[in-house]
């Protein structure tokens, strides 16, 4: 008829989305051992199991982005024990995040990319990928990832920077997941921007100052003086 003594620390192991805490060894004079899971320190939902052999476990559903510790008691003929202490914190995988608070082009030619983000929580670090046309995200291997560490902005400054070759210029696609030791988030929405500066209006010249009918006249005109980089379209427009 001796009520339960507080059992000792239960312990937690985390596989996945599953968490299970388990005692052994019980010598509390106790049939039920009761689990309590605490969800970012509070207290989220318990379970009971029954004492067999004198060892009792049970298996919670724990969802990502979050920490996680359990306490347990002992039952016996309508009577409980004290909570015993917390075990050690566990930390599932970063929840996915939801994309960037800023994407910004910064730079005297609009060529370096400003990424911001929410911290997440349970991450130690963040990766971002990118890519200049949308669809080679999950389906090619033309993508870049890069490792930036525990932070929550990034400046990408020499990547796509504006040279002779211009082949940064225009339009590129970022996105970002966390990390941790048990794995990785899903990716981020995507968000977009446009390397370089809209172009100014053109210089132009003629070959000719008059123009006669059923001769040639030949254009020309020096093509964003902006940030100097290669035209992929004009256009024309002739008014008489």
């Amino acid at each position: 008829d001796n009520p339960p003594e507080t059992p000792g620390v239960p312990t937690v192991t985390l596989d996945g989305f599953k968490l299970k805490a388990s005692l052994e060894n019980i010598a509390v004079n106790a049939s039920i051992i009761e689990f309590a899971l605490y969800k970012d320190n509070a207290k989220s939902k318990t379970g009971k199991a029954a004492v067999k052999a004198d060892s009792a476990s049970f298996t919670f559903t724990v969802t990502a982005g979050s920490e996680y510790k359990v306490q347990c008691r002992a039952y016996k003929s309508g009577d409980y024990s004290d909570w015993s202490d917390f075990s050690a914190p566990q930390g599932t995988i970063p929840a996915t995040p939801e994309g960037f608070k800023k994407c910004v082009l910064q730079g005297d030619n609009h060529d370096q990319v400003y990424l911001e983000w929410e911290e997440l929580k349970t991450a130690t670090s963040y990766e971002i990928e990118y890519a200049n046309d949308q669809s080679y995200f999950d389906n090619t291997d033309k993508t870049t990832k890069k490792d930036v560490g525990k932070v929550t902005q990034f400046t990408f400054v020499d990547e796509f920077k504006i040279d002779s070759d211009k082949s940064d210029a225009g339009q590129w696609f970022f996105r970002f997941r966390a990390k941790n030791e048990k794995g990785e988030s899903g990716w981020s929405a995507i968000s977009t921007t446009k390397i370089g500066k809209a172009p100014a209006a053109p210089t132009t010249w003629s070959s000719t100052n008059s123009a006669i009918l059923g001769e040639p006249l030949t254009l020309y005109w020096v093509h964003n003086s902006e940030d100097g980089t290669s035209q992929t379209d004009a256009q024309l427009r002739l008014t008489i």
